[in-house]
């Protein structure tokens, strides 16, 4: 009796395990807003909990400057309360911003960039895996911003060497993202050697 109740629980055990394992890899392949299909992503702009500045900024209506309302969106979208698709979505936007940034908004996008990867940073070192533009772009505002922090002349949290810790702290050492880390780092100290 004893060995069909141990076979049931393990049994049910594997079954949870491997629905939860599946479930993991569906939620991977739509991990972007690129993936997402026109109805998922039309029921991500349709939430009333995404911010009206991000929805008109999709849609061409908003200019992402260095004014308030432009940092009211970037602190949104580093907002550590976005729920799972609303991050998809702040991600995509986050991107767009920084790839048609102008000067003196790119003077900013360090901080929300580094914040955004700190907060999600399996989302974004898997991107840059398959996105080497938006890696490069993400490494130069962020070693732009480093480098100020150690000249002391930002209040970003985290030095060069904290933001490292921090990283491979939240990745876990994880190996799958150790050659796209490798790159990125070099991406930052490249920038941050420029600015001399």
């Amino acid at each position: 009796m004893k060995n069909i109740i141990l076979i049931t629980f393990l049994l049910i055990l594997c079954t949870v395990n491997c629905k939860a394992a599946s479930q993991q890899r569906d939620s991977n392949k739509s991990a972007y807003w690129e993936d997402l299909t026109k109805v998922e992503q039309e029921s991500i702009l349709h939430s009333p909990q995404i911010d009206k500045n991000a929805i008109k900024y999709y849609h061409g209506s908003f200019k992402a400057t260095d004014n308030q309302s432009t940092e009211n969106l970037l602190n949104k979208i580093i907002s550590e309360k976005n729920p799972t698709k609303e991050t998809v979505f702040y991600f995509y936007i986050l991107n767009q911003i920084c790839l048609k940034s102008d000067g003196a908004l790119s003077e900013i996008l360090g901080r929300y960039c580094m914040k955004f990867l700190l907060r999600n940073p399996v989302l974004v070192l898997r991107y840059f895996q398959q996105n080497k533009k938006v890696e490069k772009i993400y490494g130069e505002f962020i070693g732009s911003e480093l480098y100020f922090k150690e000249e002391g002349t930002s209040d970003i949290e985290y030095n060069y060497t904290d933001f490292k810790k921090n990283i491979e702290v939240k990745t876990r050492g994880n190996k799958e993202y150790k050659k796209t880390l490798v790159e990125f780092y070099s991406i930052i100290e490249s920038a941050m050697k420029n600015m001399n």
